[in-house]
């Protein structure tokens, strides 16, 4: 290491038993500005994997002649490790991309006579770019300093660039926040509403019926920020000193606001207190997202606990508060928040505002319709309803998405039940009935009609049923042991079934050939009823290609009857993949 230039080895590799990892500590000389806020050579504790060249190389700086202070992407360099020579403070040297968790994609070496070389370079380079306040570029995605937080709690809220500009637009600028407490270890709170201390609405996050349902249970106190809480160059506050000193610096007296509100907050219990301040997407782009930082208020003072000379009442028990438990040099317990709007969870993939925002009554949710619904929801459709009058049996386990607890129950609701669930803004209703339906309005409210059931007399009450505008109808359903699948779809303000048997009977008479030759599975003891046989993982992979019709004809509907028919491909023994085999419109 030492023919690295700028690499001084003060002692080699030694075995660290409480960190189980091999420690080498090193001085590092980069040419930094020596009057800066880095000296010339900083002194750092490298700890490597016993498993190198594989595992994880870190570098924190020494206690003595390291850096003291906490930079962008570095974690809170304040403390240091309890009878070690070192701080906490470990930097980032990762590539971006390494968030993708494929070493392929990594543009770092990893044979062991090279990947320790690499690392100490990248130091080098992250110490330059430190004193040159050059760790954060314009275009570079904005991250928050690391709040040093309780895990045992998570705070989640839900902001956008369309709620930040009404929050922008509101005067108020500190109140309550209400919560709902949607579990238990970790404690998990989510906000309900933020009002004012007199109990005036001023934002209420949209959730769907997972929270909706449930009353507010637990409350808080918020407050408006004009920035990010950091202390020079980017450490969060730690203390009740420093959280003030950087609240005052943006003009806002922080015990002033918790004196106003203790009042409502002397019950014994602790608190949570919202820090709400404005950040980008990107560095140095305008602020788009407020995010809320959550810390946790102590116990404020109520009952007999005044100080001596002062009577039970809000002036003994702010005096208290203050000195007691407010003190500055009391530690800041900040608790993990988190964005959960629908713009942040579903980031990862989901499908075009045209889909999502369509109105979809899904008929039929077994084995394929249940698998559906989950891929529709997870993939962000806002507006999803189920009708099945079936319950759930023991049967339908091996390919349903419904457990054990769900045995006996309605299958639509009790979908509608797991998926709301699944996804904190999913608004799934159910109808627990099958066609035709009560009420023709409801029908008529929704512009696709999905048919996940297989069964040819759902096709003919569709067609009995008076649409009132025009919809598009899809039928998915899957040939014998899910080896095809049939997708068939058709546009206009009535269904056709003659169009629907016409385009599917050559298909029908090859599908009655693999049942004549199959023994067909039974379903318990007694008189004989077969069940449809296919396997999990054939369902749930034709299931995924439904999902991709269904895009395609909700953005482009065919102008007359169109099937489509997917077949299985096989060999050598060797699965080949789904091939499109069958592609028609039908002909009147």
């Amino acid at each position: 290491m030492e023919a690295v230039n700028g690499v001084e080895l003060l002692h080699d590799f030694r075995w660290d038993p409480l960190f189980n990892k091999w420690v080498l500590f090193a001085a590092l000389t980069v040419d930094t500005d020596p009057h800066g806020r880095i000296p010339v050579q900083t002194k750092w504790y490298i700890h490597v994997d016993n498993s190198y060249p594989q595992g994880e190389i870190e570098f924190f700086p020494a206690t003595d002649d390291g850096i003291s202070l906490t930079f962008p992407h570095q974690n809170y360099n304040g403390d240091t490790e309890t009878d070690r020579p070192w701080r906490k403070g470990k930097i980032c040297l990762d590539p971006v991309i390494r968030v993708f968790g494929r070493t392929g994609y990594d543009f770092g070496p990893h044979d062991e006579e090279n990947r320790l070389v690499w690392h100490f370079e990248r130091a080098k380079a992250w110490i330059l770019a430190a004193s040159r306040d050059s760790l954060q570029s314009n275009g570079d995605p904005f991250e928050l300093p690391q709040f040093r937080t309780d895990a045992s709690s998570i705070i989640a809220f839900s902001e956008s660039p369309t709620t930040f500009d009404k929050w922008n637009e509101s005067s108020y600028t500190y109140g309550l926040v209400e919560f709902v407490r949607i579990k238990d270890d970790p404690k998990i709170f989510v906000t309900k509403s933020f009002k004012t201390l007199g109990g005036r609405e001023v934002y209420k996050p949209k959730w769907g019926k997972a929270f909706s349902v449930e009353n507010a249970n637990t409350r808080g106190l918020w407050i408006k920020l004009n920035a990010v809480p950091v202390i020079d160059p980017w450490q969060a506050p730690m203390s009740w000193h420093e959280l003030c000193q950087v609240c005052n610096s943006q003009g806002i007296d922080l015990m002033e606001i918790i004196k106003n509100a203790a009042r409502l907050f002397r019950d014994g219990r602790p608190h949570y207190v919202l820090l709400g301040f404005p950040i980008p997407e990107k560095v140095g782009e305008l602020p788009c997202i407020r995010f809320w930082q959550a810390f946790q208020l102590p116990v404020l003072s109520s009952g007999n606990r005044v100080p001596n000379g002062f009577r039970k009442g809000e002036k003994g028990y702010w005096y208290r508060d203050r000195t007691q438990i407010l003190r500055g040099s009391e530690t800041i317990t900040w608790i993990h928040s988190e964005n959960w709007h629908r713009n942040e969870i579903f980031n990862r993939g989901k499908l075009p505002p045209g889909i999502t925002n369509t109105s979809i009554l899904q008929i039929g949710v077994g084995a394929l319709g249940s698998v559906v619904a989950e891929q529709l929801v997870r993939a962000d459709v806002q507006n999803l309803t189920l009708m099945d009058g079936d319950k759930l049996h023991i049967g339908n386990l091996t390919r349903h998405t419904l457990g054990l607890l769900d045995l006996k129950d309605n299958k639509a609701e009790a979908v509608a039940k797991r998926l709301n669930q699944s996804v904190p803004h999913s608004n799934v209703n159910s109808i627990s009935g099958y066609l035709p339906c009560d009420s023709a309005e409801l029908l008529n409210q929704y512009q696709v009609i999905l048919d996940c059931t297989g069964e040819d007399d759902v096709l003919f009450k569709l067609e009995k049923t008076t649409w009132k505008k025009p919809k598009t109808f899809i039928s998915a359903s899957l040939g014998f042991a899910a080896k095809r699948l049939f997708i068939y779809c058709q546009k206009g303000d009535e269904f056709s079934t003659a169009a629907f048997f016409r385009i599917m009977k050559p298909w029908l008479e090859r599908e009655r050939e693999s049942y004549d030759i199959e023994e067909m599975p039974r379903e318990g003891i007694g008189c004989w009823h077969p069940v449809f046989p296919a396997r999990i993982d054939d369902i749930w992979m034709m299931s995924g290609i439904v999902i991709k019709s269904i895009e395609k004809f909700i953005q482009s509907p065919p102008k007359k009857p169109t099937l489509l028919v997917y077949e299985q491909k096989w060999q050598n023994g060797f699965f080949h993949g789904v091939e499109l085999v069958y592609q028609e419109d039908e002909n009147e």
